[in-house]
């Protein structure tokens, strides 16, 4: 029982240095800051896709199918664009999409339970 209680008293020992509040003294733990902001880290909305023809993106940019009846979506070049269904996993629903993942140009095909809604063209530059 005597070893506890010197150990808990060495640990709020410990823990008393390190929060001195005179400003002379240096702290024994350190604390990471939060990444600060910046263009390269920010996460821009998707680009809607409404029954356009064509539309221009930048790799990185993420697609969002927002037209009504749109259940699913496909790609002619998976090296330009990726692309993602449209679900619900039961607690939300998501819209069928896409992501610009390399330079070049791809067809979005996008399709609902009838069958071809319409084709995007996607132009995908760095």
């Amino acid at each position: 029982m005597r070893t506890s209680i010197a150990v808990s008293l060495l640990a709020v020992g410990l823990l008393a240095t390190g929060c001195s509040s005179s400003g002379t003294e240096a702290s024994s733990s350190s604390v990471s800051a939060a990444p600060s902001s910046s263009a390269s880290t920010q996460m821009l909305p998707p680009l809607e896709i409404d029954g356009q023809t064509t539309i221009d993106a930048k790799i990185g940019d993420n697609l969002n199918v927002v037209t009504k009846g749109a259940t699913k979506v496909a790609t002619s070049d998976i090296a330009v664009l990726t692309v993602t269904q449209a679900r619900d996993d039961g607690s939300a629903q998501f819209n069928a999409g896409g992501k610009a993942v390399g330079p070049g140009t791809a067809t979005l095909t996008v399709s609902g339970d009838a069958g071809e809604l319409y084709r995007v063209q996607v132009t995908v530059t760095n």
